[in-house]
């Protein structure tokens, strides 16, 4: 029985499901918390992110932002993932799966993306609200998926001539919730606030310079066929956001990365709302929306195949007792309702038929994210 590729197929699957449900939710939200007396320092990505997730910044808490960071108006598919548990193990993955190399370029394998992709890489870029408002990333590291979100409004964007690659300071701006978080569904973006940076006044900024480049990693999804097997992968690209021909080379490598070993492939999203970088099925957040039920029952009927279940019970049964509580917890499933204390492989059967179809994808993930080791790499 081929477990590995059958298990690989599945995690990958898994994570596009994760990437399309929560790309449907992007959007910009003009919200507002009550203001703490509490000042909040973000000196570097790397420390920001964490004190988030410890939660000693809470929502309403005035943010600072004393050192230079570099505006961009590109922001992470899932701001925070990057820094989250295993993120950092996800993108050391996909680093190892190289299709081929060309001088100082290398291409990863569809598979290696997606392993990037999960460890917090990828960014989307959104036109403003209608009220002018703009979603952008502030960062300290020159990288937009490592960032920070903030959402500034039309007066300071204006004012403050602000444009991507201005370098700035930040005084007295506020930590914001958004009013509709990220899937909860999934466990490795479960725990991440779906939240901003708000900026509402020019004199809270200061601007030391422009032109800064920040790194950027526009990405898609791609629907291909390998023989008769419909397949979908992540596809991603890096560039400088202020390179003039920026653009014009990562369009030229979406449009021939799909048609490259024989894919011919079709893109279902674009990573630029507002201007296109190549052709894709759906334009927009909103019109993804629309298809979301029904492209997720074709990607798991292509992904997660017909024999996941006995596979990942063959998975499940080396697992201690305690583990598998946790999984179970972690998609939703109580215990009690399967646990019985007796062999692992017995517990493993009964869990697994308490999983419903539509949470195979959130089972995979789960176990993805707690126990990474269980679905290996190699051979992709």
């Amino acid at each position: 029985m081929p477990t590995v590729p059958t298990l690989q197929r599945a995690a990958h699957g898994a994570r596009i499901l994760e990437a399309i449900t929560n790309y449907a939710r992007v959007e910009i939200e003009e919200s507002r918390n009550d203001t703490l007396n509490l000042n909040v320092h973000f000196s570097a990505d790397e420390y920001f992110w964490p004190n988030v997730f410890g939660l000693r910044t809470p929502f309403g808490s005035n943010v600072d932002v004393p050192n230079e960071v570099i505006v961009s108006e590109w922001v992470a598919r899932v701001p925070g993932l990057f820094w989250m548990a295993g993120a950092q193990a996800h993108r050391r993955e996909g680093e190892k799966l190289v299709e081929y190399r060309d001088g100082n370029s290398i291409t990863l394998r569809p598979m290696g993306k997606s392993s990037l992709v999960s460890g917090g890489v990828g960014t989307i870029k959104l036109p403003p609200s209608e009220a002018g408002y703009r979603l952008i990333t502030l960062t300290s590291s020159a990288n937009v998926s490592a960032g920070v979100p903030a959402l500034v409004s039309p007066e300071v964007w204006e004012h403050c001539r602000l444009r991507e690659g201005s370098v700035v300071r930040i005084y007295k701006a506020t930590w914001q919730a958004m009013a509709r978080g990220w899937s909860a569904e999934f466990p490795s973006t479960r725990g991440i606030p779906r939240a901003y940076i708000r900026i509402d006044g020019p004199d809270t900024v200061e601007v030391i310079d422009d032109g800064a480049a920040a790194a950027i990693h526009p990405f898609s999804i791609m629907r291909y066929f390998d023989g008769k097997a419909e397949l979908f992968d992540f596809v991603f690209a890096t560039g400088y956001s202020t390179d003039p021909r920026m653009r014009q080379e990562i369009s030229g490598f979406f449009d021939d990365y799909c048609r490259a070993e024989g894919r011919e492939g079709e893109y279902l999203i674009d990573a630029d709302v507002a201007q296109p970088m190549w052709a894709s099925r759906y334009h927009s957040p909103a019109e993804l929306r629309v298809a979301e039920e029904l492209l997720n029952r074709r990607i798991e009927d292509a992904m997660l195949g017909h024999n996941v279940t006995e596979v990942l019970q063959g998975v499940l049964s080396g697992l201690s007792h305690g583990e598998l509580r946790r999984i179970s917890s972690e998609i939703g499933i109580p215990p009690a309702t399967w646990f019985r204390g007796d062999a692992a492989v017995h517990e493993a059967q009964r869990f697994i038929l308490c999983v419903p179809p539509a949470k195979i994808a959130v089972l995979i993930d789960a176990i993805r994210t707690l126990q990474p080791d269980l679905i290996p790499t190699e051979g992709m």
